[in-house]
């Protein structure tokens, strides 16, 4: 076999296994941490049995941060309505019993990382719900997320829609 043959295979094989072997950037690791919020929040229907509402919202909750801070925000008012993920899981199982069906999907994201453990997301979110098996709410929120890395995974620490007025 020729020697320049048998060195273009050898530098290939390393080169691919650099590849397989190469953990994900921040940004990959955030953007799979979104598509598998979408995927809990679009595979999981709401429940009215208790106990499957509480997994269900125990498994929302991983991707937030023990002390995450949601906010709603108006042209005129700013106001912090969850304050930590115990309120968070009591919210997500108390609104289970409001719907039938939740489905979101990311319309557009941008994602800055600002350092080694801190990033932002904004994201602009189609939700659709399903209410009384028929009447059907679509919206589309502008929305940014703030993360931090906790424990090698990506924890939302801070979510808020943003000002559709600025």
């Amino acid at each position: 076999m020729n020697k320049k043959l048998l060195v273009l295979i050898v530098v290939i094989i390393g080169l691919a296994v650099f590849f397989m072997l190469k953990p994900p950037s921040p940004e990959e690791q955030i953007k799979n941490q979104l598509a598998q919020l979408k995927q809990s929040i679009n595979s999981h229907q709401p429940s009215q049995n208790p106990i499957q509402a509480m997994k269900i919202a125990r498994e929302l909750t991983e991707f937030a941060s023990n002390d995450i801070v949601i906010q709603h925000q108006t042209q005129d008012i700013k106001y912090d309505f969850i304050t930590e993920k115990k309120e968070l899981n009591y919210s997500l199982v108390m609104g289970q019993r409001m719907y039938d069906s939740v489905n979101i999907d990311w319309l557009e994201t941008q994602i800055n990382i600002l350092s080694e453990y801190e990033a932002t997301v904004d994201v602009v979110i189609k939700v659709l719900v399903k209410v009384n098996n028929s009447d059907l709410f679509e919206d589309v929120i502008p929305a940014r997320f703030y993360l931090s890395k906790i424990e090698d995974n990506w924890k939302i620490t801070k979510a808020y829609n943003l000002d559709p007025f600025e």
